[in-house]
């Protein structure tokens, strides 16, 4: 097993400081760059790089300064659905034919700048189409001089030529992309036809595809739909552009979605509602394209489905929570306020047991000498107290003169009456 070349941390170029203790104080990052593992690319390099004291090798790297941005690769780019798609990447890379030509910190004699590279339809993120082969020389004669099509080689439209919905209507059985396709005529738009794929979502039945065609006077006005949403817009100038573009919407992988019934709509929120549409019983993301790669739901509508499924979720617990929560709320309550009442009521027993433990070892004489000691008015009350104590009841029991007397004016309400048994003694 080879041993791993252990790399530099600075630039390699001369006058930068890309990677030493300076740029790092001053929070400066820049991306560097490996040589090339091809020989070829190597001494190529070397050539370019003006440093006489030491030779360009394996273990050098140079920072992204030195290459033109021509060079320098910073995002995935990917062709979606007939448009360019670009992703950041998390480290920019180099070309296959990056060359470093740019030293700042050198004399500007020794920095050489590079020829521009030939622009072309791909590096500007356009789509490619798609040639149509010929079988046939015969054929080829035949598509030349056929006085029929309404269109010239290069889509231009001919002079004197008319776009009808007549024409149309013969495009029937095979002519279609395949037995699934259908024409329909619109009562309500003489001038339009509607070739559909239709589709079966649980108990509704939807259109899959459909694309438009309103005949103009110099042209057919197509509008393609797939899974209710428009994809394209396009003006076509003859049958035969017709039959190419259904042939080509025939060829498209719509995404299936989601399936409605394990979202029901009721719990999701109001602010979700921007956030899809629903096209028979299934729902999609507001951004689906209604296309995907494969036969899988697109990126838009797995990156929603999550997010709905979970407040679906969360609001089917909280509802079955609010239905239970009265009833068991009331029974902790009530039980909480038992253990309450229980608990005081077993602090008063305690309480009344050292209460009698006391009073039962208080003998009668510490009692008199104890009560001796009290006013006389206090001391008649202590023993009327405790006079009911030592009986079984109430019932035939005698006061003494002073005793209701107290009571009597404790009940008075006026003061001219108190005044009165104030007086006699």
């Amino acid at each position: 097993m080879a041993k791993p070349v252990k790399r530099q941390t600075h630039c390699f170029a001369p006058g930068c400081s890309t990677g030493y203790v300076s740029a790092r104080k001053a929070a400066v990052k820049r991306s560097v760059f490996t040589v090339p593992n091809d020989e070829d690319r190597l001494k190529a390099w070397q050539r370019y790089v003006p440093r006489g004291d030491k030779l360009l090798d394996r273990t050098a790297v140079l920072c992204e300064l030195h290459f033109e941005q021509r060079f320098i690769v910073r995002d995935y780019t990917h062709i979606v659905n007939g448009e360019v798609v670009k992703i950041p990447r998390g480290r920019p890379c180099l070309t296959d034919d990056a060359i470093p030509s740019i030293f700042p910190n050198t004399p500007s004699n020794l920095s050489k700048k590079l020829p521009q590279k030939r622009s072309s339809r791909t590096s500007r993120g356009e789509v490619l189409g798609k040639k149509r082969k010929v079988n046939d020389e015969n054929e080829l004669l035949s598509m030349e001089h056929d006085s029929s099509l309404d269109v010239t080689t290069n889509g231009e439209r001919v002079p004197g030529a008319s776009c009808t919905v007549e024409k149309l209507e013969h495009m029937k059985g095979e002519k279609l992309p395949s037995k699934y396709w259908s024409m329909c005529l619109l009562a309500d738009a003489p001038n339009a036809i509607a070739f559909t794929v239709c589709a079966q979502d649980g108990d509704s039945v939807c259109f899959k595809k459909l694309v438009l065609c309103s005949a103009e006077d110099t042209c057919y006005h197509c509008v393609v739909f797939v899974q209710g949403k428009v994809v394209k817009k396009v003006d076509v100038f003859d049958v035969n552009a017709v039959e190419s573009l259904l042939h080509s919407i025939n060829e498209m992988v719509v995404c299936s979605g989601f399936e409605q019934g394990a979202i029901p709509l009721e719990r999701l929120n109001s602010s979700n509602q921007s956030k899809y549409r629903t096209h028979g019983n299934k729902l999609y993301s507001k951004s689906c394209s209604g296309m995907c790669q494969d036969q899988r739901p697109c990126i838009h509508c797995r990156y929603l489905r999550k997010p709905l499924l979970n407040q679906a979720s969360y609001k089917k617990r909280k509802a079955r929570v609010a239905t239970d929560y009265r009833a068991s709320k009331k029974l902790i309550m009530r039980g909480r306020q038992l253990r309450r009442e229980k608990a005081k009521v077993s602090e008063l027993k305690q309480m009344l047991a050292k209460m009698k433990q006391s009073y039962s070892a208080l003998s009668e004489s510490n009692l008199q000498e104890s009560l001796s000691k009290l006013p006389e008015k206090q001391r008649q009350q202590v023993q009327t107290c405790f006079e009911p104590a030592e009986r079984k009841g109430t019932q035939g029991m005698k006061y003494s003169d002073k005793w209701l007397l107290v009571c009597i004016i404790m009940r008075m309400k006026t003061q001219s009456c108190m005044s009165i048994f104030e007086s006699i003694k």
